[in-house]
């Protein structure tokens, strides 16, 4: 008798200030890319940004969500997909997620 099991489902949830203590957008860029790999890595689900605020600090929400779909998109989707935007200037420097949608 063959046992089935069920992968499971894994979701995360990260605070909108996890770039706080990044001195500029490319460290802020290779951090979102740490956090992408490691979810792929662990076949993460679904990532969910909550907004949480230190005082005085951006709320960079926004940021790492645009820079989380342009890595989990096909490199042969991604200039039909994504316009020219401030927010992924620094998008060359997210690592390669090695996903099977992502196959060279």
């Amino acid at each position: 008798m063959k046992v089935l099991r069920l992968k499971p489902i894994i979701d995360i949830a990260i605070p909108s200030d996890l770039l706080a203590e990044a001195p500029d957008d490319r460290e802020a860029v290779r951090k979102i890319g740490y956090l992408g790999r490691g979810a792929a890595i662990f076949q993460v689900s679904k990532i969910i940004i909550y907004r949480h605020r230190l005082a005085g600090e951006r709320d960079r929400a926004n940021f790492i969500l645009k820079n989380l779909q342009y890595l989990a998109t096909p490199p042969y989707l991604r200039k039909d997909l994504f316009k020219l935007d401030r927010d992924l200037r620094y998008a060359g420097l997210l690592p390669p997620l090695k996903t099977p949608n992502h196959a060279p």
